[in-house]
């Protein structure tokens, strides 16, 4: 490639790289092209050197392939016979295995990571052991072992196949383990630690853990009594990469005050211990006179340092960020051992490119992505501001006065780019904008930054030399994190701290970047040529051309005008959201995905929201239905606000998901039959309604027909004396004093009957007759046997019914019943969430598959 065209080669690299990678995860085994295209472009490639003609963009072309083919291991695998997946079945199965790694632990269960797998008692194998390939993911609730990696570990279980909410857009559990090696499941309802062999072989990872095991321990033991466990927690955090001490509340704490960064071992970390070594080798070497003569101080200084480096983040676990960081400070010490000058944003790429070479899958990586966002960012943000903060030169630029504007000017701008730069993937993923973060940034970088981290990592590597001085500088570096922690805590109790957000597309994240790096390169000063591309040209005899460049060859009405046409997009972008939100005319209905339960979101015309259910499982503090997947939803969709919230009947799989959206959504009112729950959900819902100021009519005064913009509601069920009869009839129990809801709209019907049951049923059809009668059915108590009586089904008439279950689906005999009124079905465990959309006259059900809409009219 030519040199005056590429002055930062590994940036078109890593730029053709990526997208191969990203189309190789979302469209894998297409290698009925990609192979030959590897072996047709390379020989091109090798053709053109031998004729030492140009290679064009064939080197690029080639290495988008190679991208595509790296990541084919993990997006469509192939198994080998005795890999894990093949156990998954109802079966139970006696395993042993080594932890790999402790996810989470709290008193009502630990989760793990297993490797190592072998089944017990297996008479088709000689001495009953038989190995099995691949990782497993474990939880067992109830009491159990405190845990470490290494342990070896006897259990007997059930192994199930990862599943993932199908709902549009959302989060996709499946890809995220098997980007980690892990494709199976199991629930453990007790596990047995095992004796290792007593003469294991050596393993340089199983000495790492070791170490990191004594460490852990050291700081535990130093700290126990002195500090807090949260203190303890991020102590470890700061100088092992160890953040499963870390509590939720803590870690929110430190999300709302938007310095969660802090905690992430990364360039600040491993800076400090690049920098210490660096001065400490350099002023070793300054006392030999043959290294100061031959003028080695600085490269063997560089030289020698690159070993602490390696050494730190191999102990701190060597996460994307450390990755990063460790080769771009690999890269800087290189530069002075070869004389060379340093360009950092080449730096930045070769790290990447290190990277994802190595682990393609980490492109993926919410971590990867945050740690090169922000970076990228502050040197593109700094080196366009650099006329802000940079030295004038002459005596101004010696004064204390000056020196002091600077540090802090330049320490708000890194702060600024790195939230700037973060900006849109916090918001993709996080749904949330820290509002005290630069300031939060400005007091608690320096505690923790300059002082609490330091103090760490010289305790790090004083352990294996001298303990008491070890000691010290650990008690030293928890004394300042607590006062941090303190910070940190108030910056996030201040009631504007934080701020729920919509999930911006893809598109929009690309506008907010295009639009931040045209703001950039208008403010900023203009370049010289590039010293690569200047040499190139001195090469051929030619100069530099007298006018500067501006940044990225962009003179001012360049800039301007591409900015001008970035706002245009943005407009178009707002506008059509808006529309889609506010001025839409049709009806729109989607039964989401949450496993086994209800939620349901009905958009009707001119932006009025509805959402009935918010499903749930038994233990928010297990998995959070409303957190992990209906809000998630609802931000997708541009929704930050909901009319009315149904509840149908307060059981958790219908109740539990709304505890989330009613604490982190504007909700104007909230309908339910008034029926009270003896569970705790039910309290903290009850709460979350009072806290945020919600109108919660009872249940008698809510009107029993309404209508918002053409489209009718009516509330059929249960009679507003079911309280008052309770007592006289026993089968009026939660499930069949739900609330049955009917929309229509144009031609069609919607009923939506909660979890009635036959009785249930049978007195709605007393009352209302063939008045239920509906186009489309949400299968009443998940399609179980207990409900869905043919005499209601004849009633509705159905032409679709949708089945919310779990992964058995609805029971055999319903789903003939359901065929026998000639209804189609849907099932989310099978299609995932199920949109309906009416129109004029017209009606459209879309499923859900693979995250994206598969369009299938039906009428």
């Amino acid at each position: 490639m030519n040199p005056g065209h590429y002055f930062r080669p590994l940036i078109p690299v890593l730029t053709a790289l990526i997208p191969g990678i990203f189309i190789g995860a979302e469209y894998p085994g297409r290698l009925f092209w990609a192979v030959p295209g590897v072996f047709l472009t390379g020989a091109w490639l090798i053709h053109g050197l031998f004729r030492h003609k140009s290679a064009s963009f064939s080197p690029l072309f080639l290495l988008f392939l190679v991208g595509y083919l790296s990541i084919q291991p993990w997006s469509a695998p192939r198994f080998d016979e005795n890999h894990v997946v093949h156990l998954i079945g109802p079966r139970k199965h006696a395993l042993t295995g080594t932890v790999d790694r402790v996810l989470h632990r709290d008193p009502r269960g630990t989760r793990f990571i297993l490797k190592d797998l072998f089944i017990v008692n297996d008479k088709t194998h000689p001495g009953g052991m038989r190995r099995v390939g691949g990782k497993l993911r474990v939880s067992c609730w109830g009491k159990a072992p405190l845990l470490k990696a290494g342990d070896a570990l006897s259990l007997t279980a059930r192994i199930r196949p990862v599943r993932s909410f199908k709902n549009p857009g959302g989060f996709d559990y499946q890809r995220y383990l098997a980007f980690k090696g892990i494709w199976a499941l199991a629930y453990a309802s007790e596990i047995r630690r095992v004796e290792k062999p007593k003469q294991a072989p050596f393993s340089f990872s199983n000495r790492i853990r070791s170490i990191r095991q004594g460490l852990s321990r050291f700081i535990d033991k130093e700290l126990s009594g002195r500090t807090s466990a949260a203190c303890r927690g991020v102590v470890k955090a700061l100088v092992l990469g160890d953040r499963s001490g870390i509590g939720t509340g803590l870690r929110e704490a430190f999300n709302r005050a938007g310095v969660s960064h802090i905690l992430a071992i990364s360039g600040l970390h491993i800076g400090i211990v690049a920098g210490g070594a660096f001065g400490l080798f350099s002023r070793l070497l300054a006392l030999f006179r043959v290294f100061l003569f031959n003028a080695w101080t600085r490269k063997g200084a560089a030289l020698l340092s690159l070993f602490p480096v390696l050494v730190y983040g191999v102990l701190s676990g060597m996460s994307p960020s450390t990755q990063r960081a460790m080769v771009m400070v690999g890269v800087f010490l290189g530069a002075f051992l070869f004389e060379k000058a340093h360009e950092p944003f080449n730096t930045l790429a070769a790290a990447a490119l290190g990277i994802l070479i190595l682990d393609p899958c980490a492109l993926f990586s919410i971590s990867f992505q945050l740690s090169f966002a922000s970076v990228f960012w502050i040197l593109l943000g700094m080196s366009r501001t650099k006329a802000w903060w940079g030295s004038p030169g002459g005596a101004e630029s010696r004064s204390p006065f000056f020196r002091i504007k600077k540090g802090l000017l330049s320490f708000f701008l890194v702060s600024l780019f790195a939230v700037l730069g973060t900006l849109p993937v916090g918001m993709f993923y996080f749904n949330q904008i820290s509002l005290v973060s630069p300031a939060a940034n400005m007091v608690i970088i320096p505690l923790m930054g300059f002082v609490a981290v330091p103090a760490g990592l010289v305790a790090v590597f004083l352990f294996p030399v001298h303990l008491p001085s070890a000691a010290f500088f650990l008690k030293v570096s928890a004394a300042v994190t607590e006062y941090a922690i303190s910070g940190v805590r108030f910056f996030s109790e201040i009631p504007f701290a934080f701020m729920k957000t919509i999930t911006p597309s893809l598109f929009e994240i690309a506008l907010f970047y295009g639009t931040l790096g045209l703001f950039l390169a208008w403010i900023g000063p203009s370049e010289t040529v590039p010293a690569p591309m200047a040499g190139a040209l001195g090469e051929k005899g030619l100069s530099a051309p007298p006018a500067p460049l501006r940044s990225g060859h962009f003179t001012g009405y360049r800039v301007k005008g591409a900015l001008l046409l970035l706002l245009l997009f943005w407009a178009g972008d707002i506008g059509y959201w808006v529309h889609y939100r506010l001025w839409h005319k049709d009806l729109r209905i989607t039964v989401m995905d949450v496993g086994p339960g209800n939620a349901v979101l009905v958009e009707l015309p001119g932006g009025y929201n509805l959402l009935i259910d918010g499903g749930g499982f038994s233990d928010n503090a297990v998995f959070d239905v409303g957190a992990k997947v209906v809000a998630p939803f609802l931000w997708r969709k541009k929704i930050l606000g909901l009319d009315t919230i149904v509840l149908s009947h307060p059981n958790s799989d219908h109740m539990n998901g709304l505890i989330y959206v009613l604490r982190h959504f504007r909700v104007k009112s909230f309908w339910s039959n008034g029926e009270r729950a003896p569970s705790r959900s039910f309290q903290v819902l009850m709460q979350a309604i009072r806290e945020r100021g919600v109108a919660m009519p009872p249940y008698a005064t809510l009107p029993r027909s309404s209508e918002v913009h053409g489209a009718g509601m009516r509330i059929w069920y249960p009679p507003p004396d079911f309280e008052k009869r309770k007592a006289a009839e026993a089968w009026r129990n939660a499930n069949n004093n739900s609330m049955v809801l009917r929309i229509r709209y144009k031609d069609y019907a919607f009923l939506f009957p909660g979890d009635i049951m036959r009785k249930a049923e049978r007195e709605l059809l007393s009352m209302a007759g063939t008045a239920i009668r509906s186009t489309l059915l949400l299968a009443p108590h998940h399609g179980s046997n207990t409900s869905s009586t043919l005499d209601f089904l004849n009633a509705v008439k159905p032409e679709y019914v949708v089945v919310s279950a779990g992964r058995k689906g609805p029971h055999p005999e319903v789903l003939k019943r359901y065929q026998r009124v000639g209804a189609t079905v849907f099932s989310t465990h099978i299609h995932g969430a199920v949109r309906i959309f009416v129109g004029n006259n017209t009606l459209r059900i879309l499923k859900t598959v693979s995250g994206s809409f598969r369009k299938k009219p039906v009428h």
